[in-house]
Order: structure tokens, then C-alpha cells, then sequence
């Protein structure tokens, strides 16, 4: 079981997803987040299609299902300890999230990964991001600033940080036939098929989950920090991070999804109890794009959130096969 810290991630419910995509041999899966359905197709022996639309998600599904063999050893960590810090990172950051010396401690590493061989850089992004979220403590990148005691700030306690996750990406890495894109999901739809289409889109609730505000700083660290950045607001966000679903234009995205489904038989799709669309909606846009739908459903907790709503409620997921 792979377990990396995102919101909304499927780890903890694997065993409620699995059973109804087995015995497929293909799965595409659009949303993939941190690839742990992904992944554990893979590990089943399905020929699997990880997409997203967003960088730290896509390095990760480059690192663990598109690639078979190739892992990061002790001496691609001592390289990428050896660079100095541009000052960029400390210069936007500051004292937000993490230390400055943390964030140079980082800045120099992600110098050194625009310096190692390409087929590794993925797996260090993955790897660096994935320490990143941890030593924050809350997990995200919407909170304005952060009680230092709270955050990693020493650079001796991040460098232990990178290298556990250097090893859990590492474990991650076994033989199979995966493919990795970065694309919006109708793309990755349309471009594939497969047996099963497995969709995890972000949550419409009371709060509207924004991936790529909830997780700016990383598509800054993989863009080497050279994303624009807004001025009227007090912690840096890139500019043009709006959000693509809201509760007015989630109906229609989720129709728009389905309706690009037409290579796939067999497609599920997570959403939570509390979302919208409700179930009786959901299950009138599945029956419009010509599916027939059932739902099973089961408890769940996202404890990577403090927000009451949103780390609980009923886990819903929608089975449905072509009419």
C-alpha cells in the first residue's frame, strides 16, 4: 500500500475501490493524485494510465507507475546536498511554511535535480515534494503562515525527512506496464481505454477543494520557482490558480467527463456524501451520458484536514456500465 499525504487520498479505502476494478487488465485513471489506486492496479499486473493535470502528481506517477526499475541510491542524495541555494526560495517564502533555512536547504536541491540524469529528476521531485508536505504539519499551503514550532525548521531534521521519502518512493518502484501524463482529464480520457476508467475529481462541498492552491508551493518548487506570482495578497500564490469546479459548473464538468468516456465500459467514480451533485443527481447525469449506475458507500475520516466537514462522511462510489 503506498501512503503519501494529499488531500483526499484513497489509501485508507483501497479495499472498498479494488474489488470493482479486479479482475480488469486496463485501468485509466485521470485523477490520480499520489497514484495509490494507480499503484495498486499496477501492483495486480493491469496495464494502467496515470494522468493529472498538476506537476507534483504527474512526477509521482512518472516515478512509481510509469517507471519499473530505476531508483535513487546514496550517492544521488549526496549529490544533490552538494549544491548551494540560489536564494530564490528563502526570497518568496521566507519564514512561511517552513524556515528559511529549510527553504535553502531545499533551493539547492532542487538546483541539483535540474542537474542529474533525466530519468531520475522524477523521482527526487516526487521524493523532495513529498518532504515538503510532511514537514509543514498541516499537510497544505492554504494557511498564511505558520507557527515555526510546528514546521520542520532545522535542516539536519529535513535532510532525515528527504531521505525517508527518497526510500518510500524507492519501495515504490516495481516491474509492470504503466504510462504517466500531464494533461487535463478529458484529455487522458480520449487519448485512452481501458477495462475500467476510475475517476477521483476533486470534491464539490460546502468548501471547494482547489488542488492547485491547496498545493501552490510545490507546482512553484517543480517549476523551478519561476511561476508569476500574485502581489495584492499577503503569502505568494501563482496567478491563474482559479478554480475549475464550483457548485455552479460541477454538474457540468462531471457530464463533460462522462460524456468523454465513450472508449470505457465500465467506469467508477469516487465523491463524497456531503458533496455536490447529490446522489439522485449523479446518478440522472450517469443515466443522461447512457450509463446505468449503482452506489455502494462506506465510512471514511481525511485526517490530513482540520476541517470537520471534510475529514468525514461517507465515502460514496459510483459503479456504472454502459446501458
Amino acid at each position: 500500500m503506498i501512503k503519501f499525504n494529499y488531500v483526499g487520498s484513497k489509501y485508507r479505502i483501497l479495499d472498498f475501490i479494488i474489488p470493482e476494478i479486479w479482475p480488469a487488465k486496463t485501468l485509466v485513471d485521470p485523477f490520480c493524485g499520489t497514484c495509490s489506486v494507480s499503484y495498486e492496479a499496477k501492483k495486480l499486473g493491469l496495464r494502467v494510465v496515470s494522468g493529472d493535470y498538476m506537476l507534483y502528481p504527474y512526477n509521482m506517477a512518472l516515478s512509481i507507475i510509469q517507471n519499473n526499475t530505476i531508483t535513487l541510491d546514496e550517492s544521488d542524495i549526496k549529490f544533490l546536498l552538494s549544491f548551494k541555494p540560489s536564494g530564490i526560495a528563502a526570497e518568496i517564502y521566507g519564514d512561511i511554511y517552513l524556515s528559511r533555512e529549510v527553504w535553502d536547504l531545499i533551493d539547492g536541491i532542487r538546483g541539483g535535480i535540474n542537474k542529474m540524469k533525466k530519468e531520475k529528476r522524477p523521482l527526487a521531485l516526487a521524493a523532495l515534494s513529498a518532504a515538503i508536505i510532511t514537514g509543514q504539519s498541516m499537510g497544505n499551503f492554504t494557511v498564511k503562515s505558520m507557527p515555526l514550532d510546528r514546521v520542520i525548521r532545522d535542516k539536519n531534521k529535513f535532510i532525515e525527512l528527504f531521505n525517508k521519502k527518497v526510500v518510500s518512493i524507492n519501495s515504490c518502484v516495481i516491474p509492470g506496464d504503466g504510462r504517466a501524463f500531464y494533461c487535463d482529464a478529458i484529455e487522458t480520457i480520449k487519448n485512452n481505454s481501458a477495462d475500467v476508467l476510475y475517476l477521483d475529481p476533486p470534491y464539490v462541498t460546502k468548501y471547494v477543494r482547489n488542488y492547485k492552491y491547496i498545493y501552490h508551493v510545490l507546482e512553484n518548487l517543480i517549476s523551478n520557482f519561476k511561476l508569476e506570482l500574485r502581489k495584492d495578497t499577503k503569502h505568494p500564490i501563482p496567478i491563474n490558480f482559479t478554480n475549475e469546479t464550483t457548485k455552479r459548473n460541477i454538474k457540468n464538468f462531471i457530464r463533460k467527463i462522462l460524456l468523454s468516456a465513450q472508449n470505457y465500459k465500465r467506469v467508477l467514480l469516487s465523491y463524497n456524501s456531503n458533496g455536490v451533485p447529490c446522489v439522485d443527481e449523479m446518478k440522472k447525469i450517469f443515466a443522461d451520458c447512457g450509463f446505468t449506475v449503482f452506489v455502494k458507500q462506506t465510512g471514511i475520516k481525511y485526517y490530513i484536514t482540520s476541517n470537520v466537514e471534510l475529514r468525514s462522511g461517507t465515502e460514496l462510489l459510483y459503479i456504472a456500465t454502459r446501458a
